[in-house]
């Protein structure tokens, strides 16, 4: 409770729509961190909660690039003669188009700089024009001397996803280059977290002295559904790494990439699928 109290703190989002993942287990508000073996340096996943669970949609998809294709992500090479509107900085930059006439930007793409913070894509509306301050609709983003991860789910099959942190570096600026024609999909979630590159870490799942138990109430860390009682668990354990998940949901996952062209492996830790 401590550790998303402080959350709460740094970044606003209440207690209650916080999920703390470590090693592929919910951490529970009842146990001590200690209970779960973090200790300094570890890393624990925040994952936004879906309250109500998964009857319906909580709210309308939003269109963004898609962040979990990497083919997308191409570095440019800053221009001396750039506009005002098209100013990065270190860190996060959101992208959309102005529609407000009387701006000097008007039908142009701006970059609003988020720097180094949180971005939630069906939360966040304050995305703005650098020129009027008028409001803009989110489409891509940019990211300059810095690391950076995602989390999401898509609209079209409802998994969820999330990358390890990876570094954008070099002076360039590192875009997904989405359009008309492609690049860009419908998320039910999305969320942009970047630091610093000096403040990385090598992220790595640290090894438990003892594995933990799976209970009936831990969750798949897929669909977020508990595994139920005992005679139903029905989970498979992906080698090397011990996670747990559905077999449905790891089967669904699978084909997921596969579709994708990326080699299937563990949503957490990334680990090949074998």
């Amino acid at each position: 409770m401590y550790a998303k109290m402080k959350i709460e703190d740094k970044i606003g989002m209440p207690r209650e729509s916080q999920r703390l993942v470590y090693a592929g287990k919910q951490v529970k508000d009842h146990h001590s961190l200690s209970y779960y073996n973090v200790s300094n340096n570890s890393t624990l996943q925040l994952v936004l909660t879906l309250c109500g669970g998964f009857a319906g949609r909580l709210s309308t998809p939003h269109t963004f690039a898609d962040v979990s294709d990497g083919s997308l992500l191409t570095a440019h090479e800053f221009s001396p003669d750039a506009p005002e509107w098209r100013v990065c900085s270190k860190g996060l930059n959101i992208e959309g188009r102005c529609k407000n006439r009387d701006c000097r930007a008007f039908r142009h793409m701006i970059i609003d700089r988020k720097k180094f913070a949180l971005f939630n894509l069906i939360q966040d509306d304050n995305v703005r024009c650098p020129m009027c301050r008028s409001k803009v609709d989110p489409v891509t983003c940019g990211l300059y001397d810095c690391c950076w991860r995602y989390e999401g789910t898509k609209a079209s099959d409802r998994l969820s996803m999330c990358s390890q942190w990876k570094d954008a570096k070099g002076h360039v600026y590192h875009r997904f280059d989405r359009d008309e024609n492609g690049g860009s999909v419908e998320w039910e979630s999305l969320l942009m977290a970047v630091k610093p590159r000096d403040e990385a870490v090598s992220a790595k799942l640290l090894q438990s002295t003892k594995p933990l138990a799976i209970s009936a109430d831990d969750k798949c860390t897929i669909c977020w559904s508990s595994f139920g009682s005992p005679s139903f668990f029905n989970s498979r354990v992906t080698q090397q790494c011990s996670h747990n998940f559905h077999s449905v949901c790891i089967r669904k996952w699978a084909k997921w990439c596969e579709r994708n062209n990326t080699r299937p492996s563990c949503p957490i830790c990334r680990r090949k699928i074998q």
